[in-house]
């Protein structure tokens, strides 16, 4: 079996838990990040995992576009979702949901809420200024879950040994 991590990042931390799944989940993984590779065919993969990030409340636009265009594939493989984002508890929730069709939520055999960071030096003077005024957050915060990660790597596992491949 080979699996596949699509995510989308901007300051690095949807990249950061693409690779602690990659080496935690228990098969050939591929990461490929979507603003800046091209996502190959998806005919050759077993297990897909989705992860990205959200800002002012919408995930990127490639994202978007890729979940769109390819949900009917998405739904014939092993998948799973996870978002990076700062808010906490239902508001957090509500962002997941907003961010994957409830299709595609419900086809998942494990879904991530990560966390997120604001590292003020990734940033752009926009995002900075934006930030500032916002959240009235003026230097880097973290709320990025480990502790979730290791769950959500947990349930794909599981899943490996439960479940044969689809057809």
């Amino acid at each position: 079996m080979k699996g596949l991590i699509i995510f989308s990042t901007s300051h690095g931390t949807t990249e950061k838990a693409a690779e602690y799944v990659s080496s935690h989940v228990n098969l050939e993984m591929t990461r490929v990040n979507i603003k800046k590779e091209k996502v190959p065919s998806l005919d050759g993969f077993d297990v897909i995992v989705i992860g990205t990030s959200i800002h002012i409340g919408q995930i990127p636009r490639k994202m978007r576009r890729f979940l769109m265009s390819n949900e009917d594939v998405l739904l014939t493989k092993k998948l799973a979702l996870y978002l990076c984002c700062m808010h906490e508890g239902e508001e957090r929730q509500k962002q997941f949901e907003a961010s994957f069709s409830s299709r595609l939520r419900n086809h998942a055999s494990a879904c991530g809420l990560f966390g997120g960071e604001l590292i003020f030096s990734k940033m752009s003077y926009f995002e900075k200024l934006m930030i500032k005024k916002a959240a009235k957050v003026t230097e880097d915060q973290s709320t990025f879950d480990e502790k979730a990660i290791q769950g959500f790597t947990a349930k794909i596992n599981q899943s490996l040994k439960s479940d044969p491949a689809p057809v």
